[in-house]
C-alpha cells in the first residue's frame, strides 16, 4: 500500500526551539530537549543577547552557546574560544589552509577587486531576523512496498549558501542526529534563498517502526562556516558547536507533539 503525506515546516532558532521556546514534546524520557544556536549580535559586549520573537526586524544574527549544549557535553564555558562568541553570522571565519587548522573571516566578493583574494559569496551583509524569518518549506513523504522517499522545498531561506539536513531519532531513549538519507546530506542555495532536497530512505517515516529508531524531527542547519562535516552536524567537542558554526533555520515535525508552554 502507498502513503504519500505533505507536512509543512517551521522556523526555528535552535534545535526544538524557537526564541527560546520548545517546539516539541519529543516523549519521555526527552520531554522538550533542545537548545539555542543563534541569537542578537551585541555589539557593545562579549555576549550575544538572547533573542525574542518582539525584537526589530533589523537585528543582527551572532553565534552563541547554549548553557545546555555545555552541560550535556560535561564541557565548561571557559574552555571555549571567546573569539568565536557573539560573532555576526557573516563574520565567522572558514577554513583558510591546507592544514584545515587556519580560518578567516572573508569579504564579499564584491568588497575586493583581487580576484585570488578569499572571499564569500554574495549577498554578505549582515543576517537579520527578518531575513532568518522569511524561511518557508514544506516536506513531502512517499512510501510503498518497494520503496520510500522524500524531497524537501524551500523558499527564502539564505541566498547563495551551504545547508544541511539532518533527522533527529529518538534511540535508546536519546537523541541522535543523523543524516537524512545517508552522507552527503548537504544542499546549497540559490540566489533567492531556494532550494530543493530528495532523497531515498530505508524507512517510512509515516509507519515508526517500534523495532528501530524513531524519526523525531528534521532539522535544517544553516553552516556559517561554510563547511560540511560528513556523518556529524559540527565538531562539538573541539568547540565548533552549535551555535558556533551551524544554526537551526528549519524543522519538520513527525513523531511529536507540541510543546505545552504556561498558560497553554
Amino acid at each position: 500500500m502507498k502513503h504519500s503525506k505533505t507536512i509543512p515546516g517551521v522556523v526555528t532558532t535552535g534545535t526544538n526551539r524557537a526564541f527560546g521556546k520548545p517546539l516539541w514534546d519529543l516523549g519521555p524520557p526527552l520531554g522538550t530537549f533542545g537548545f539555542t544556536t543563534v541569537a542578537a549580535h551585541n555589539p557593545n559586549g562579549d555576549d550575544p543577547i538572547d533573542l525574542t520573537a518582539g525584537m526589530p526586524a533589523s537585528t543582527v544574527l551572532a553565534t552563541c552557546v547554549d548553557p545546555g549544549i555545555l552541560a550535556m557535553m560535561g564541557m565548561s564555558k571557559d574552555k571555549l574560544d571567546p573569539s568565536t562568541i557573539n560573532v555576526p553570522l557573516r563574520d565567522v571565519r572558514v577554513v583558510s589552509d591546507l592544514a584545515g587548522s587556519k580560518r578567516i573571516s572573508v569579504k564579499g566578493i564584491s568588497q575586493t577587486a583581487n580576484a585570488a583574494e578569499p572571499t564569500q559569496a554574495e549577498p554578505s551583509m549582515p543576517i537579520t531576523l527578518k531575513d532568518w524569518r522569511r524561511a518557508k518549506g514544506e516536506a513531502t513523504v512517499k512510501c510503498a512496498s518497494d520503496s520510500n522517499s522524500i524531497e524537501l522545498e524551500f523558499s527564502g531561506l539564505i541566498p547563495n549558501r551551504l545547508y544541511t539536513v539532518c533527522g533527529m531519532f529518538k534511540k535508546d531513549g536519546q537523541l541522535a542526529s543523523a543524516p537524512l538519507g545517508g552522507a552527503p546530506n548537504a544542499f546549497v542555495t540559490d540566489s533567492g534563498g531556494n532550494a530543493t532536497f530528495q532523497r531515498v530512505l530505508n524507512f517510512c517515516p509515516l509507519e515508526p517502526d517500534p523495532a528501530q529508531p524513531s524519526l523525531m524531527y528534521i532539522d535544517i542547519l544553516y553552516h556559517s562556516d561554510q563547511m560540511v562535516y560528513g556523518l556529524v552536524p559540527d565538531l562539538t567537542l573541539t568547540g565548533l558547536m552549535g551555535g558556533v558554526i551551524t544554526h537551526s533555520q528549519f524543522e519538520f515535525p513527525f513523531d511529536v507533539t507540541p510543546a505545552k508552554h504556561n498558560g497553554d
